[in-house]
């Protein structure tokens, strides 16, 4: 919705987001002297174990000291021998001590003089030239001294690595149509709809509705229609707690939107489609409108056609398991009449209009 006006409503859709795990180590076999004989190449190492192919990567607290900080270079070489300049020929008149970081998206490179305040800077190479290679080997901060007779120390550096998590999705081994007759329920078995996951139980692989059936309706253990937004398991599937029922109007299909999560990111999306069998011959060929009030009902419910009956009808009272409980028989012209709903207990039940070829279903319910 904008300035120009509302947009139409789209189909439902579901995504996820890529998850991101850092790692900061810090170097172990430091302090580093820098002699002020000749022109030393001093290097620190941080070994890592156990890495994974890098997203980012950021250098911190590089720490130290050195007299003439313009005869420093340094760079930053990966367990594959790939090289980045940090640095080199910065702040000729400075002497003393420099705390700083390095990365990337820094909004500025260091000036002069060097910082003493840990924050990072953009280094001279680009650190995303890592990108992608695996994080585990040693890891060489080299620092090179170019000019006789000064000399310092490195007290220490980090390094922070990123790497995105992979989501690895549920599979869906199985998403088959559900046939049924008109009015009656049926279970979603394994055999029609089934997802699996490699390191997930099935009670923890969770369905979600994205839409409901306009047909009919979903119910996990006899307890009432599942709406959007509610869950159940592959486990719940696995027990047969998952039922379809029918409402009885004879349409030629109909469907729910669903996503199956693993509750580590990975995530799955389908339509489960349901194809009830055909009414035969006597099919209906239109659709009776009515209403019914009050619902829900204590007892008695009115029913309303929108216009008198052009021909003798019956009208079925049954259950959500496809059980007829009562009837009636209403003759041609009529247009209203109470049904009697006493004696039956609370609950969802479902009315039907049969006139000729003409159908009519609505829900009422019974609540005291």
């Amino acid at each position: 919705m904008n300035s120009c006006g509302p947009g139409a409503w789209t189909a439902p859709f579901v995504f996820s987001t890529a998850a991101k795990t850092c790692l900061a180590l810090e170097s172990t076999d430091v302090p580093k002297p820098i002699t002020s004989n000749g022109t030393p190449t001093v290097e620190s190492k941080i070994q890592v174990f156990a890495g994974g192919p890098i997203s980012e990567l950021k250098i911190k607290n590089f720490e130290g000291n050195h007299q003439f900080f313009k005869d420093l270079s340094a760079s930053i070489i990966s367990p594959g021998g790939k090289e980045v300049l940090l640095f080199d020929n910065k702040c000729g008149s400075y002497s003393g001590n420099f705390r700083l970081g390095f990365e990337d998206a820094a909004p500025n490179a260091f000036g002069c003089p060097p910082p003493q305040n840990g924050n990072p800077y953009r280094p001279e190479g680009l650190l995303s030239a890592f990108k992608g290679e695996d994080a585990t080997g040693n890891w060489i901060l080299r620092v090179k001294d170019k000019a006789i007779s000064s000399g310092g120390q490195i007290n220490g550096f980090a390094i922070e690595f990123c790497s995105d998590i992979a989501l690895n999705p549920p599979v869906l081994i199985h998403n088959n149509a559900l046939q049924l007759a008109p009015g009656s329920n049926a279970p979603l078995t394994t055999s029609l709809l089934l997802a699996e996951d490699a390191n997930t139980a099935p009670g923890s692989l969770i369905f979600t509705l994205m839409s409901t059936p306009a047909q009919g309706e979903l119910q996990r253990a006899w307890a009432g229609a599942l709406n959007v937004g509610d869950q159940f398991s592959q486990a719940d599937i696995d027990n047969g707690a998952i039922r379809y029922f029918d409402y009885g109007s004879g349409s030629p299909a109909d469907q729910f939107r669903f996503s199956v999560s693993d509750g580590e990111g990975g995530l799955v999306a389908d339509t489960f489609r349901i194809a009830p069998f055909a009414l035969s011959a006597d099919a209906p060929e239109a659709t009776l409108d009515f209403f019914l009030a009050p619902n829900p009902t204590p007892g008695q419910v009115l029913l309303r056609l929108a216009e008198p009956l052009p021909a003798n009808a019956r009208v079925f009272l049954t259950n959500l398991a496809g059980q007829q409980l009562r009837s009636w028989q209403w003759n041609a012209g009529v247009q209203a009449d109470v049904l009697d709903l006493t004696g039956l207990a609370n609950g969802v039940y479902l009315v039907s209009v049969q006139s000729g070829k003409a159908v009519g279903i609505r829900k009422v319910v019974k609540q005291q």
